[in-house]
């Protein structure tokens, strides 16, 4: 309200003040102040399957909220009577929503049949206690990776946008920027372990809903109208042609050679669309318009707390070489092998933990952090041209060998 409406904070709010829809990090906070209900308590409406309407009335009523509002503020109206109107206004949103969605159950009960066909019947549940008995997921284990190549955002880099919280004292959006190929790579092992990928992209661009193919060559309009509609995926995001609209899931990848030729997508738009709700994405299509994912921050099944290890990589971000400090690294293992042998290795097919070992693990985390740090403080900013990508591979490819090589001891 302390700005003119030709501002272009107060012309971005007010030119689409909400919508369906969001990121990462904003359905974690949901999940973790609110919890999850299943669908059998609370089931779909017209509204929620086809959420046009929704959005156009409810961004009717923001606007003239906003109205009201800084009409109050040019008015000089107290801060008690702003702050009286706009829980009045509040309350109003919420009306608006629990007419058109349903309004959220409090305490429900659950039935259901397990694998083996017995009934069981779970009372007295609460969205929270439904998540944390039936979900049971540790959210903060998972970070948002993007890939915006864009020449603002460079990668290695952690990013967060203004205004794009959800929830009070949520979590804050929060993005690492890598390349394409390490960002693939981070997803192909998460599936490797057989646990499936949140994804954002833009499911519009050159994809077909009825037989769920997202592919470069899908149309080729270009032939058709005698144009060149090529641009680069920094281009298309610099001048908007293309954004994230739409998040779904990868449920596989098809390797050649290590290599992912497409991917398996699991979309919410019901069994009618694709082949009974699941889309084949080309690994050129996941290149162009795919530009984000949920990530657990351990890389083993074994869910170790790795929070040093991708905290490292927010950390390091100009990382140029490394290898100076791998050998002393590999020496401290040596070392403690050689007081310890049974430190790091199997034992009854189980690793055995050198934080059981007196003093070990403490000796290794200090040596990280001195890993770390010396990293950042001494690397410089490698080039950004094509001629040194693969040397920034390299070193993001050594700087988890590294990491691993520690917590394999700890």
């Amino acid at each position: 309200a302390d700005q003119p409406l030709t501002s272009r904070k107060v012309a971005f709010l007010l030119a689409t003040p909400q919508q369906d829809g969001g990121q990462w990090d904003m359905i974690v906070s949901l999940f973790q102040k609110y919890g999850v209900v299943p669908k059998s308590v609370m089931p779909e409406s017209s509204n929620s399957s086809n959420s046009r309407d929704l959005n156009n009335y409810l961004n009717k009523l923001l606007r003239k909220h906003a109205v009201l509002l800084r009409q109050m503020v040019l008015e000089e109206a107290t801060e008690e009577e702003i702050q009286a109107n706009r829980e009045a206004m509040l309350q109003e949103v919420y009306n608006l929503l629990a007419i058109s969605l349903g309004t959220p159950p409090t305490v429900f009960d659950f039935e259901y049949r397990d694998e083996e066909k017995n009934y069981h019947l779970d009372q007295g549940l609460t969205p929270q206690s439904f998540y944390d008995k039936y979900v049971d997921v540790d959210l903060d284990e998972y970070i948002s990776i993007i890939n915006a190549p864009t020449e603002d955002k460079p990668f290695m880099k952690s990013y967060t946008v203004d205004m794009l919280g959800n929830v009070v004292d949520g979590k804050q959006v929060k993005y690492l920027n890598l390349e394409m190929e390490d960002f693939k790579a981070l997803a192909v092992k998460q599936l490797e372990q057989g646990e499936s990928v949140w994804f954002g992209c833009d499911v519009g661009q050159s994809s077909t809903r009825d037989s769920g193919i997202m592919a470069l060559d899908a149309y080729d309009v270009e032939d058709l109208f005698d144009v060149d509609l090529t641009m680069t995926k920094a281009e298309r995001l610099d001048y908007g042609e293309s954004l994230m609209t739409h998040a779904m899931v990868l449920t596989g990848v098809d390797l050649i050679d290590g290599q992912a030729k497409k991917w398996k997508v699991e979309n919410s738009w019901g069994e009618k669309v694709g082949e009974k709700g699941f889309f084949v994405m080309s690994d050129e299509w996941m290149d162009e318009y795919t530009y984000q994912i949920g990530q657990r921050q351990s890389f083993d099944q074994r869910r170790q707390p790795c929070d040093q290890r991708m905290g490292f990589l927010f950390r390091a971000e100009r990382a140029i070489c490394i290898r100076d400090q791998v050998p002393d690294l590999s020496e401290l293992r040596h070392r403690v092998r050689a007081d310890h042998p049974h430190a790091g290795r199997q034992q009854n097919g189980v690793g055995h933990p050198v934080r059981q070992v007196p003093g070990t693990a403490k000796r290794i985390g200090e040596r990280m952090h001195q890993v770390s740090a010396g990293i950042v403080d001494r690397c410089a900013a490698v080039p950004r041209g094509p001629e040194h990508l693969q040397l920034r591979r390299q070193i993001l490819r050594l700087i988890y060998r590294t990491l691993d090589m520690a917590y394999q001891l700890v």
